[in-house]
């Protein structure tokens, strides 16, 4: 009898134990439950609208002085002028609140079913001066996107390129590599292209393409994820992401094999502290030098200097402690388990969609390591059930890939506008 009490007594532990469990945690699994709960419906005017802050009307001349910024001699002859819109559009944050974001679109002003693509910008940092619809590349360049939109332009796609989710928003932070509202910012910036009136009866809803660098390219890779359900409307043909984050867990363990992109701790760890309302042990991750003020930090710098400003080698940002559990490219010491999780709720690949799919590394990054994509591509081709390619660049720098891929990248979306079948490495 004193046997059967005691075992009613552990049970009941351990469902007390479970149930704080599941409150403390009620965050994180609706984290992972929004990105496959149906949501077309609840969204229904995401991608509004709310101003066109202004418009700007480009020449072919023009056009191809801009393109030739980044591209140079290369660059090819538009063929026709561009017309620029700065547009405020709506979208939706992480617990169905409407917010407004911004985004730029570049027009083609001849032609008509125009086929579209919406681009995703690689880090331009967290903070609201940081955003890429502000940047000016004579004075601070970030990778200078009105060259690379402008020359997409000037041969014929209507193209959108965002800003992000809490960008020139004081109201909250950029919630920097989560997916789901990365992927929100592109699809909805693509449905303010379609909503845009004057351009809106020329455009071509069944050559949606997305592409993005870096960031981006983590962001395009859940815009096409979440897409069946957030966005059905949306019909996606392609999806490429220029040296993508692929998995978000290897990108920051990365720094201890060499890549040069030690700020990302302190930027993620930034994000997914506001946004999965939790509390890491930043003083058993970052050095003492940071860990006081890492958020501070973070949002003050953008890309052109965060490398001067937190340096190239991990033990000026980390402790050896994290370094050494970083070294196996995994985190799976227990107290870093809510992190580990966090990391590993935003990584991409198990996407189930038709669209096709593009990665494109450049051999020489130093800032995602080629040996990412691997593992990442071989997730794709396990869930994807439209043509998918890896396409290695061994010159390429994480820099110059777009450039580098540009006439290969052009050619691969007009072969998919055309019907035309594309490499499926998968095979």
């Amino acid at each position: 009898m004193r046997l059967r009490i005691w075992w009613l007594i552990a049970i009941a532990v351990i469902i007390a134990a479970v149930a704080l469990w599941m409150e403390r945690d009620s965050s994180k699994i609706e984290g992972i439950v929004r990105n496959n709960a149906p949501q077309q419906n609840k969204y229904p005017d995401a991608g509004d609208i709310v101003e066109v802050v202004s418009t700007q009307s480009f020449t072919a001349e023009q056009a191809a002085a801009i393109s030739k910024q980044n591209y140079g001699q290369s660059a090819p002859a538009p063929k026709s002028g561009v017309t620029k819109a700065l547009i405020k559009y709506t979208s939706y944050d992480e617990d169905g609140d409407k917010i407004v974001v911004f985004g730029r679109a570049y027009v083609p002003q001849n032609g008509s079913k125009l086929p579209i693509m919406g681009f995703a910008p690689g880090t331009t940092g967290i903070g609201d001066q940081c955003a890429a619809s502000l940047e000016q590349p004579q004075v601070k360049n970030w990778a200078n996107y009105e060259s690379h939109m402008m020359t997409y332009a000037g041969q014929g796609y209507a193209t959108f390129i965002t800003d992000y989710e809490g960008m020139r928003d004081p109201t909250r932070i950029h919630h920097y590599m989560d997916g789901q509202l990365e992927g929100r910012a592109v699809i909805d910036g693509v449905r303010a292209l379609e909503n845009w009136n004057p351009v809106k009866n020329r455009l071509d809803d069944n050559n949606v393409f997305l592409a993005g660098f870096s960031q981006g390219g983590h962001a395009v890779m859940w815009a096409d994820k979440i897409s069946p359900e957030y966005a059905p409307n949306v019909k996606i043909k392609g999806v490429v992401g220029f040296g993508p984050v692929s998995d978000v867990e290897r990108t920051l363990t990365d720094v201890t094999k060499g890549a040069n992109i030690n700020w990302f701790g302190p930027f993620v760890l930034t994000s997914y502290q506001d946004i999965y309302n939790e509390q890491y042990p930043i003083d058993q991750i970052l050095t003492s030098r940071w860990a006081p003020n890492f958020e501070a930090e973070a949002q003050a710098h953008c890309i052109d200097n965060l490398i001067a400003h937190f340096g190239k080698t991990p033990p000026g940002v980390y402790t050896p402690e994290f370094i050494a559990d970083m070294s196996d490219g995994k985190i799976d010491s227990p107290q870093y388990a809510d992190l580990a999780r966090d990391l590993r709720l935003n990584a991409v690949g198990d996407q189930k969609t038709t669209s096709a799919k593009r990665i494109i590394q450049g051999g020489q990054d130093n800032v995602i390591l080629p040996s990412q994509q691997d593992p990442a591509f071989k997730k794709i081709c396990a869930n994807t059930k439209g043509p998918a390619e890896l396409k290695i660049y061994p010159a390429a720098t994480h820099y110059n890939v777009m450039v580098q891929a540009f006439f290969d990248n052009l050619g691969w979306m007009e072969s998919l506008r055309a019907g035309k079948a594309v490499q499926n490495a998968c095979r």
